[in-house]
């Protein structure tokens, strides 16, 4: 699914407006000129629809519209849960979210992504998404980040 919105806003070029907060400082920008490919590539991590992980994720329904996939104690991998909230008439995904988790003796990262999808002439594409968490290397101050964007389609 996430490849197939990488084609779409590839060839469509719509403008972004990014908000980016380092470690407290903002910056505002816009631009068309984006590489999707690198931009989504997170979300692509964020794929556990994987033959090796069928047993590695817990599928919790909290409602009609929203499954939750939470990893089970005693597996090590990156993606802690994957949170989708589904349009019930379209049986589309709108709503996004996960937990990407990194870990070892020298490095820490925990990053919370969140796509925001909308049914446009009965096309669903990404309209926002951000990327918020930390990272922090050994004997250095950890860095928080803040990024949310809005496509303008």
């Amino acid at each position: 699914m996430i490849e197939n919105q990488i084609v779409y806003l590839s060839e469509r070029k719509p403008k972004v407006t990014k908000t980016i907060v380092l470690n407290g400082k903002k910056e505002v920008s816009s631009t068309a000129s984006i590489n999707w490919q690198k931009e989504l590539e997170l979300f692509m991590q964020a794929d556990i629809n994987k033959p090796a992980f069928k047993n590695s994720y817990s599928t919790v329904k909290r409602s009609e519209s929203e499954l939750e996939y939470v990893i089970r104690n005693g597996e090590d991998l990156n993606v802690r849960f994957l949170k989708i909230r589904m349009d019930t008439l379209q049986k589309q995904p709108y709503f996004i979210q996960a937990l990407i988790k990194s870990e070892n003796k020298i490095y820490n990262s925990e990053k919370y992504i969140e796509l925001t999808f909308a049914n446009k002439n009965n096309e669903w594409h990404p309209v926002s998404y951000s990327v918020k968490g930390h990272q922090k290397l050994l004997m250095m101050d950890p860095k928080s980040f803040d990024i949310s964007a809005k496509i303008g389609l």
